[in-house]
């Protein structure tokens, strides 16, 4: 037996100390200040710290009153105020309907947090908002129309607590079209016009800003919109005249123009446009003295005659 003397008994004994504290530690996974693990199945004391964000809840239109005030006057005499009371909307909470659970708004004392403010959403997003419930009717076809797909929205013309504007729209109709058709609403003040800066008509009485199945958003097909007043012109007659029964466009300008009648040209030029190889009985070099129209009567078609005559 080697009898160690007395001080490398103390060295041996100090290292192996050292040599288990340093490798018998990480392998048992706690040491003198690290307690042991938790084996009665009691929750962490600390846990209850780390709590998950609460998920938004709906408060009530009850309670955006207290800061909108002007909106809340504003909503009394909106349309949408009955929202809360039309069938078959599952999101028919008044205000939330819109801008969402409002619990989160309310704990942070208002400001931009957790609500949805649709003027700083995409535009895609406050289409998707609005046809939830707009998509019915003169609607139908909202989701694949022009304005929607050329950088439009549904706020681009409509302001949702405007109540001073038909439709809530953001300022009159002809204005607001005016705004992109610039050129077409300068027409409307040419000589010969339909009665829109009279206010008789509008914009909307032929195309359907929300969209429709006939090109440029009109309503229906051309013959079928202008005969809806022009009924005098409306046939069917024993003599057709061709270009009458293709479009009333051939001949005339939808807008305005400067020749009477809306006409896209004066007459005969308008006419020679499509007879211009007819052998004439008078002498068109001077249609000051002879007019088409002088015996060509009933152009936009007849009962009697052929050639359109009285």
């Amino acid at each position: 037996m080697i009898e160690w003397p007395k001080g490398e008994v103390v060295r041996v004994a100090v290292a192996l100390a050292i040599m288990a504290n340093l490798f018998l530690v990480p392998l048992t996974g706690h040491g003198e200040d690290q307690a042991p693990p938790d084996t009665t199945g009691k929750a962490d004391p600390t846990a209850s710290e780390k709590k998950p964000t609460a998920a938004p809840e709906y408060v009530g239109s009850g309670s955006c009153k207290n800061c909108h005030k002007g909106h809340s006057k504003d909503w009394k005499v909106n349309p949408h105020r009955n929202i809360s009371e039309m069938a078959n909307r599952s999101l028919a909470r008044d205000c939330e309907s819109c801008h969402g659970p409002a619990s989160l708004h309310l704990e942070a004392g208002g400001g931009a947090t957790g609500i949805i403010n649709p003027l700083k959403t995409s535009g895609q997003a406050i289409n998707s908002m609005c046809l939830s419930c707009h998509a019915q009717g003169s609607l139908m076809e909202a989701k694949g129309s022009l304005h929607l797909t050329h950088e439009s929205n549904c706020l681009t013309c409509h302001a949702i607590h405007n109540n001073h504007q038909e439709r809530l729209l953001k300022k009159p109709q002809t204005q607001l079209c005016q705004d992109c058709h610039a050129l077409q609403v300068a027409e409307t003040k040419l000589f010969s016009r339909h009665p829109i800066r009279e206010g008789h008509m509008q914009c909307s009485q032929c195309h359907n800003p929300h969209g429709a199945k006939e090109k440029m958003l009109i309503r229906n097909t051309v013959n079928q919109l202008c005969t809806k007043c022009h009924n005098q012109q409306v046939g069917p007659f024993t003599f057709d005249h061709p270009p009458v029964s293709e479009s009333c466009l051939t001949c005339h300008k939808a807008h305005g123009s400067q020749i009477r009648g809306l006409l896209e040209a004066r007459v005969p030029v308008l006419c020679l446009r499509c007879h211009g190889n007819t052998s004439f009985t008078h002498d068109q070099s001077q249609p000051n003295k002879h007019k088409c129209l002088d015996c060509h009567e009933s152009i936009h078609g007849s009962n009697f005659e052929s050639r359109f005559f009285r």
